[in-house]
C-alpha cells in the first residue's frame, strides 16, 4: 500500500527571506552607510583587550599556544606554591621529623617532600587547563634521540661552567681564597648518602626540576613572551634565583646549566634529555662530595698555615 507523497519543500521565496541578528533598528557592519570602526565593542564584559586575550600560535611544545593572561596566571601560582611548599616543609619541622623517623637521606628529605608536593601542584594545574603531559615537554620520545641529547647536554653543560663561572667571579671581585671559604662551608652541610641511593634522589630531583622550569615554566613564558629566547633566559635566571642557598657560586653555575638545558629542551621540543642529564650531574656531585670536601679542607689548611708564616715572617 502506498503513502501518498508529502511535498516538504519551502514555500517559493524562502531563501530570501532574511532574519535579522539584533533589533531591526540596529546598524549593520556591512551596510554601506555605516562605519564598521563606530560599532559597539563586541568583547564580552570583563574580557582582556587583544592581543593579551589572544592565545599564541600552538605548534608543539615549547609553543603551546596559551594566552598572555593564562600564562602570566600560571607563572604566578606555580612560584606562590613553591615559595609556601618551602616555607611549610622547612621552617614547619617536617624535615626535621623525616630525617629522625628515616635518616636514609637526611637533609634531602626536605627536597623529596618538596619535589612530590610539586609534581602533584602541576599534575593538577595541567588538568584543570585541559592540557596533557606533551605541553610540558614530556611527549614519548625515541630513546636514541634521548641518548643524543644527553651526549649533547653533559659536555655542554660543564663546557659552560668552567667559562662561564670563573669569568663571573673575576667580574664581580671574588678571590679564589673567598670561592673555597664560600664552598667548604657549603660543602660541609651537605651529608654522605649512599650512591644506589643518591642516583635515585638525583634522578627524582631532575624530574621534578626539570618538569617544574624546562617544561612547566618554559612553556608558559614562551607564550607569555612570545619569544623563545625571552622565555629561556627568564626561566634559567628563575632556576638560578632559587638556588641561592648553594651561594653565589651556586647561583651562577645553575643559572648556567639552565640556560645550557633551556637552549637544549627548545631545539629538541623535549625535557627528557635535560632530566636524564639533570640527573646525573646531581648524582656525580653527591657522589664525590666526600673527596671534594677533604680537598677542600686540606687546601684551606695549607692557606692558613703559608698566610701564618708570611705574616711571622
Amino acid at each position: 500500500m502506498c503513502r501518498p507523497s508529502v511535498d516538504i519543500r519551502p514555500p517559493r521565496g524562502f531563501n530570501s527571506v532574511m532574519i535579522p541578528d539584533h533589533d531591526s533598528q540596529s546598524p549593520r557592519s556591512d551596510s554601506p552607510n555605516v562605519n564598521a570602526a563606530a560599532l559597539p565593542d563586541a568583547r564580552p564584559v570583563g574580557a582582556m583587550p587583544a592581543p593579551f586575550a589572544r592565545p599564541a600560535e600552538r605548534r608543539g611544545f615549547p609553543e603551546i599556544g596559551m594566552t598572555r593572561a593564562a600564562a602570566g596566571l600560571d607563572v604566578l601560582i606555580i612560584s606562590a606554591f613553591v615559595i609556601a611548599i618551602e616555607f611549610v616543609v622547612m621552617a614547619g619541622g617536617m624535615t626535621r621529623y623525616l630525617m629522625e623517623r628515616f635518616p636514609s637521606i637526611d637533609i634531602f628529605w626536605g627536597n623529596a617532600v618538596m619535589g612530590a608536593a610539586i609534581l602533584a601542584a602541576l599534575i593538577v594545574m595541567i588538568r584543570l587547563r585541559g592540557q596533557g603531559w606533551s605541553d610540558v615537554g614530556l611527549a614519548a620520545v625515541r630513546p636514541g634521540r634521548v641518548a643524543l641529547g644527553v651526549l649533547a647536554a653533559v659536555p655542554l653543560c660543564y663546557a659552560a661552567v668552567l667559562i662561564v663561572v670563573p669569568l663571573a667571579l673575576t667580574l664581580i671581585g671574588t678571590s679564589a681564597d673567598e670561592l673555597i671559604a664560600e664552598r667548604s662551608e657549603f660543602f660541609e652541610e651537605v651529608p654522605e648518602i649512599p650512591p644506589w641511593t643518591a642516583a635515585v634522589f638525583a634522578m627524582f630531583v631532575g624530574l621534578h626540576e626539570e618538569t617544574l622550569f624546562r617544561g612547566f615554566v618554559l612553556g608558559r613564558l614562551q607564550s607569555l613572551l612570545r619569544s623563545n629566547a625571552g622565555a629561556i633566559v627568564a626561566s634559567s635566571f628563575i632556576f638560578g634565583g632559587l638556588h641561592a642557598y648553594q651561594g653565589m657560586v651556586g647561583v651562577i653555575q645553575t643559572t648556567t646549566v639552565g640556560l645550557v638545558l633551556a637552549l637544549l629542551t627548545v631545539r629538541m621540543r623535549t625535557i627528557w634529555p635535560a632530566i636524564i642529564a639533570h640527573g646525573f650531574f646531581d648524582t656525580l656531585g653527591l657522589v664525590l662530595i666526600p673527596w671534594v670536601r677533604e680537598y677542600l679542607s686540606e687546601y684551606s689548611d695549607q692557606f692558613i698555615t703559608t698566610s701564618a708564616a708570611a705574616a711571622a715572617g
